[in-house]
């Protein structure tokens, strides 16, 4: 975990992602990168950083282009670009409900493994049929 007073945001337009994968006006606390762990603030740490282990799994099931991929199919698939939607971080909030509700979480990283599997086959199939 590296605090830091600004959040690293993607080189958006370097990678050949589209424009509104741009985080910007998100308020964002925390951003991760592979098992890199940006934050800024320490309130709710623990929930934070909850959430963001749960991305660190997601980075290293899928790899970073798979990752970056999904997360922008993600994001162009939403009705109004809404955050939550996209389903890697719809994942990772649902996952941190349970956590912050004392939710028991028996073999969490095999289960965000099986679903990151799901959320790229449903990828790799709109990819294929584009």
């Amino acid at each position: 975990m590296i605090f830091v007073q600004d959040l690293p945001l993607p080189p958006v337009k370097e990678l050949g992602l589209p424009e509104k994968f741009k985080l910007k006006g998100q308020s964002l606390v925390g951003i991760t990168y592979g098992a890199r762990v940006y934050v800024t603030s320490r309130a709710g740490l623990d929930s934070l950083l909850f959430h963001e282990m749960v991305h660190v799994i997601q980075w290293s099931e899928l790899g970073a282009e798979r990752f970056l991929l999904t997360y922008a199919f993600g994001l162009d698939r939403t009705d109004r670009n809404e955050y939550f939607d996209i389903p890697l971080e719809n994942m990772a909030y649902s996952l941190q409900r349970d956590f912050d509700n004392c939710v028991a979480l028996p073999d969490l990283e095999t289960k965000v493994r099986l679903m990151c599997a799901a959320i790229w086959a449903e990828v790799e199939q709109a990819l294929h049929n584009a």
